[in-house]
């Protein structure tokens, strides 16, 4: 999974006269990191379900392609193998975005954060034909810190997709560190719901996307890529991927048990967490880390050798 910035959850949105504490829901511990990076390499998220190709299975190379449908394949380039960011136009203007599962909303670095650092380019509404101001000003918390962003619409297109008029969020205050030296001005929530309180269709839902695809490949430096429709057939997945049912209402939040560096046959009772009932997890491509409670890294670390 990507980035050093949202190790973090993009909060719900909450006007001026009515702020909401940021929502978090602990990502991705309880995964059986056998094969994780199998698993985080290949995730498609279909309707209210998550599909991991299984890690003896054969490359991507060789699955049989849906031939008709409405796919549409990017390239997400590849920073220090930690940030995996795409290209997308919002008022006509290219951005570098990471596109998260862990969020609902599209937050972009704007010119009008006059204290923001702008290693790449920010989005200029006075540059924009298509730009439409709405005003709210909402929070939105992340574990890296928070930003203060104002809501307005513009045209948004992804490769052939378009959205007309789609509700975005201008950064205009952030403290957030990471956004300062990151490769990309954006956050595309591509999350399965509404944003917490709010009605504004997200990006997925204007492009009426229900099955998109994350990968990203072993090789160091390699891209990954983000597809937007389906891939392979039904018979195929029913066959080559295991399902995970997602519980959550606003995240892709699904329940994982016996989270163990090895076979679990191995594992030490005492070590392992997520044991009994299991945990619920979040399967972010908007993180590099695996963030936990304390108890369940500290089970996790007695599991590794000395270095």
């Amino acid at each position: 999974p990507p980035l050093p910035h949202p190790a973090t959850k993009p909060g719900r949105a909450a006007t001026a006269a009515r702020e909401r504490a940021g929502h978090r829901v602990l990502p991705a511990v309880p995964m059986r990191v056998v094969g994780a990076a199998t698993l985080a390499g290949s995730l498609v998220g279909t309707g209210r379900a998550l599909l991991f190709r299984r890690g003896d299975e054969p490359s991507a190379n060789h699955e049989p392609l849906v031939t008709g449908a409405r796919t549409y394949r990017q390239e997400l380039r590849n920073f220090q193998n930690v940030q995996y960011f795409g290209n997308f136009h919002i008022g006509g203007q290219e951005i570098s975005g990471i596109f998260d599962t862990g969020s609902f909303e599209l937050l972009v670095r704007s010119t009008r954060c006059d204290h923001c650092a702008h290693p790449t380019a920010p989005y200029d509404r006075t540059k924009s034909k298509t730009y439409t101001k709405n005003g709210t000003v909402a929070k939105h918390v992340y574990g890296s810190g928070p930003c203060i962003s104002m809501q307005g619409y513009d045209n948004v297109t992804v490769g052939p997709m378009v959205s007309n008029n789609q509700s975005f969020w201008e950064i205009i205050r952030h403290q957030i560190q990471a956004l300062d030296s990151a490769k990309f001005a954006a956050i595309v929530g591509i999350g399965p719901n509404f944003a917490y309180g709010n009605t504004d269709k997200t990006l997925l839902m204007s492009f009426g996307v229900t099955e998109f695809s994350v990968c990203l490949k072993r090789g160091h430096g390699e891209s990954g890529y983000l597809t937007w429709g389906p891939t392979v057939p039904e018979t195929y997945k029913n066959a080559h991927y295991a399902k995970a049912r997602v519980l959550g209402k606003h995240h892709w939040v699904s329940k994982m048990q016996d989270v163990t560096f090895g076979p679990l046959t191995q594992a030490k009772m005492p070590f392992t967490p997520c044991t009994g009932t299991g945990c619920a997890v979040i399967i972010d491509s908007g993180t590099s880390l695996i963030a936990a409670p304390g108890l369940a890294l500290q089970q996790l670390s007695k599991q590794i050798e000395p270095i």
